[in-house]
């Protein structure tokens, strides 16, 4: 029995080249949205280029949901999961310049913190899934706590993200 499933949790040298593939855009992804951001935080620091900076941001923030819509759709449409990493990704810088732009309970540094966060996390969690695909180690408790590690980011990011005393607590902690 454990064999039989081992076999089928071994992937062809295709499927993993288009992890590979996938993996190398995720990181790549983050790097450059995480230049992207700290070009805006830059902005934002200078009475003269705020404007432009926020303008820029507010474009980028609906031309983003509009991308993560259509990627969706297509994905539904043609019935390929594919696309959704796209919609994904589309989807953050959404949801990123939203908590930038909107939330007015954090300060600027706490929402790019926030998002600087996730992006490092997107990076590490990627490359321990393939790591975990590859090696045909993606089952059972390794699963488990891979899943409970992602659900557990995801979590705190959105606390810190919608409660202010959070920022406190985190305080607290380092001050001992």
């Amino acid at each position: 029995m454990k064999n039989s499933t081992k076999a089928q949790n071994k992937l062809t040298k295709q499927e993993k080249e288009k992890m590979s593939n996938r993996t190398v855009l995720i990181s790549s992804f983050a790097i450059l949205y995480g230049i992207l951001l700290l070009f805006f935080k830059k902005m934002c620091s200078y009475s003269g280029t705020v404007l432009g900076a926020v303008t820029f941001m507010e474009y980028l923030m609906w031309i983003s949901l509009a991308g993560a819509m259509l990627c969706a759709a297509w994905s539904a449409y043609k019935e390929k999961k594919g696309y959704y990493i796209y919609s994904g990704m589309f989807l953050f810088v959404f949801l990123s310049i939203l908590l930038i732009l909107r939330i007015e309970t954090l300060m600027d540094d706490q929402a790019y913190i926030i998002n600087f966060g996730a992006l490092v996390m997107a990076v590490i969690m990627s490359q321990i899934y393939y790591a975990l695909r590859v090696h045909c180690k993606f089952t059972g408790w390794y699963k488990i706590v891979f899943l409970a590690v992602v659900c557990l980011a995801l979590m705190v990011m959105t606390i810190a993200a919608l409660e202010p005393k959070f920022w406190d607590f985190l305080r607290s902690i380092v001050r001992g």
